[in-house]
């Protein structure tokens, strides 16, 4: 674990490095979800700094909650609420793969890959609580579709609320 912006390796030496949802929470007002006018400036620098790092034909893993569903299942919401945020695509707090795709091709990187994302979020505290365990099935379900090889392609769609992307440098 370190600063994404000022990693404490020499550049070139590490195999993989990953990164679990931090891109949504650069450039934003405060701790809130409404980006700045930073924001593409800060997320890009984040990336040229893994890919710094990583040797080549090494790979970079990322995961956030994904633009293109409707609700942003993990931000905005209050405390034991499970009412999702609905969310606009058009809001650039969240990313897609594709979003993901253009940083990272700035950065010489190719290779953009939504991978599986079944088994990613265990949803434990979910399943501490009758309401939990119910409004858990539906994404678990998502979860469990699109990472399956006829489900791949909706992998990053609107049904699926988070995604897992490797980028491979060059």
């Amino acid at each position: 674990m370190a600063n994404g912006k000022h990693l404490p390796f020499e550049s070139e030496t590490i195999d993989v490095a990953f990164c679990d949802c931090v891109f949504p929470h650069l450039g934003v007002v405060g701790d809130s979800y409404k980006i700045g006018s930073t924001h593409f400036n800060d997320r890009l620098e984040l990336v040229r700094e893994m890919t710094r790092v990583v040797r080549p034909g090494g790979h970079i893993v990322v995961s956030s909650p994904n633009r293109f569903f409707p609700f942003d299942l993990f931000h905005g919401r209050d405390t034991g609420s499970y009412r999702p945020r609905p969310y606009w695509p058009g809001d650039k707090f969240l990313l897609s793969v594709g979003d993901y795709r253009q940083l990272f091709r700035m950065a010489r990187c190719r290779k953009a890959t939504a991978l599986p994302v079944e088994g990613y979020w265990g949803f434990i505290q979910a399943r501490l609580t009758w309401k939990g365990m119910l409004f858990g099935m539906p994404v678990r379900f998502v979860f469990w579709l699109v990472s399956r090889s006829f489900g791949k392609p909706l992998g990053g769609s609107p049904l699926c609320p988070w995604i897992v992307v490797q980028i491979e440098k060059l």
